[in-house]
Parts: structure tokens; C-alpha cells; sequence
């Protein structure tokens, strides 16, 4: 979600070719992201990090920028599995997700918490898609883009 300042004006809207005793009004508007320019300013590219998961979405590795981001290891990933740092909250539409992920070989856009190694709870934006191997579904491919205010 993105904060916008919005500043316009409500004016008639004019070539309705409508005969009602008051013409219909719209409203003008100019829309800009309103917030701190450093969030602004960072490129989506450089927050957004991948991750391979089996099937089951088990983490098998993430990239450099997600260990930064939630502080894990590799070997403490492994021992994890693929729904243990979701929030209770956040489960069923998660799972719902994954089910989607496996009929059709991708998921939409979902937003979820996540849990980082201190306890806190990171919001992410992620897609996935599911990579083949001799026709058949292998593994799992995600990017996860951290939502902030």
C-alpha cells in the first residue's frame, strides 16, 4: 500500500449530453506518493530477493538480500519447514495460494507476515511459479518484495 496525497477539484463534467436539471460533477485530481523520500526513492529491484522451496514450499535456498533482510542462515532455513514462519493470520490464504501454485504452475500476487529471526513480523509481496524438470513439477521459484509503510 501506498500513501498518495491527492489534491484537486470537484468541477462539472461537461459533454454528458444528459438533460437533468443539474449536470453531473467528476472530480480533477492530481495524485503523488506521499512519504519519506528515502523509501520512495529506493528502487524495487534492489529490495526484492528470490527463493527456491520444494514442492511442499520447504525453503532449500534464498539469496543473499532475503537472509539480510529476515536474518537467516542457509542451514537454519533447512531445518524449517515451508509454513513454519508464516503468521497464524496469514495460513489458510497462504495455503490457498500454494494450492493455486500446484494446479496451475504459478501463483497470483499474495501478501503475507512473516516471521524474521527476531521475532518480528515482516510484511512481503511475493509471486511464485513452479519450475518443470522432464515434465514434471521439480521445485518452486519465488519473489518476495518487503512491504513497507
Amino acid at each position: 500500500f501506498l500513501r498518495l496525497d491527492i489534491r484537486g477539484r470537484i468541477k462539472i463534467l461537461h459533454g454528458q449530453n444528459r438533460k437533468t436539471e443539474e449536470p453531473p460533477l467528476a472530480l480533477f485530481a492530481i495524485c503523488t506518493p506521499f512519504g519519506p523520500p528515502s523509501l520512495l526513492e529506493i528502487p524495487h529491484k534492489e529490495v526484492m530477493f528470490k527463493s527456491k522451496h520444494k514442492l511442499d514450499l520447504t525453503l532449500v535456498s534464498m539469496d543473499q538480500r532475503g537472509k539480510m533482510l529476515l536474518g537467516y542462515s542457509d542451514a537454519e532455513l533447512a531445518n524449517m519447514g515451508g509454513y513454519d514462519l508464516v503468521h497464524y493470520d496469514d495460513l489458510a490464504y497462504v495455503a490457498s495460494a500454494h494450492q493455486e501454485l500446484l494446479k496451475t504452475g504459478a501463483s497470483g500476487m499474495i501478501a503475507y507476515r512473516f516471521q524474521t529471526k527476531e521475532g518480528q513480523w515482516q510484511w512481503l509481496q511475493t509471486s511464485s511459479r513452479l519450475v518443470y524438470k522432464n515434465s514434471k513439477p521439480d521445485f518452486v521459484i519465488s519473489t518476495h518484495r518487503p512491504l513497507m509503510e
